[in-house]
């Protein structure tokens, strides 16, 4: 069976990595405002979308916030991406000429394979388990601002659900027992289980 985390992950690395062969095709045909204009827009999208508009969905919705979160990694995608580009360019513009000695040729290769592999580490390694590392950790921290357990005495702070201790409501957010992260498929068991209990007793607001 496919593991639909590791797919994930994978779709997204490619993604980001044939968008940065597109902005550096770009830049080397005059056209780097578009590339760059792409990037920022996607980088809005993820922000405004994934960000902004997904917890205005919190609490009460936690299906639609979980949607509407998968867009936020639009935003270290398009850094991604520049990355991606800059690897390519970067590999093209310290290509040696013909006529470049041994000893050049050998130096401008070993200088671009060292920059290429610390561009790779910085932005591009992360998204190799992008599901997890990326948008499962995110949507975690998210999720446990929104929905918290409730005490005695405690103030309702808006836009926070809580619930009573040990209940199935506060298992589906906090508890590793039932459902062990927050990969792909066990984020949204989770938000469909959190969205059943909303109207429980398992709420304490």
């Amino acid at each position: 069976m496919i593991d639909a985390g590791k797919a994930y992950s994978a779709v997204l690395y490619a993604l980001f990595s044939i968008a940065g062969a597109g902005v550096a095709y770009l830049y080397f045909h005059g056209s780097v405002a578009l590339g760059l204009v792409s990037v920022v827009t996607a980088i809005a999208v993820g922000v405004v979308v994934g960000n902004v508009v997904a917890q205005r969905a919190l609490p009460d919705h936690p299906v639609t916030a979980m949607v509407l979160l998968e867009f936020w990694v639009l935003a270290p995608g398009g850094f991604a991406t520049l990355a991606a580009a800059l690897v390519i360019v970067v590999s093209v513009s310290l290509n040696a000429p013909a006529s470049a000695s041994v000893q050049d040729s050998k130096m401008l290769a070993a200088l671009a394979g060292g920059l290429t592999a610390l561009i790779t580490a910085i932005f591009l390694k992360v998204f190799e388990d992008a599901d997890d590392d990326v948008v499962g950790s995110r949507v975690k921290g998210v999720f446990e601002r929104h929905y918290k357990r409730y005490e005695e005495g405690v103030p309702q702070t808006p836009g926070v659900a809580r619930f009573t201790a040990g209940t199935a409501g506060e298992n589906f957010v906090y508890s590793a027992v039932q459902i062990p992260g927050w990969s792909f498929t066990q984020r949204y068991k989770r938000a469909r289980g959190i969205a059943s209990r909303l109207a429980t007793t398992d709420r304490h607001d």
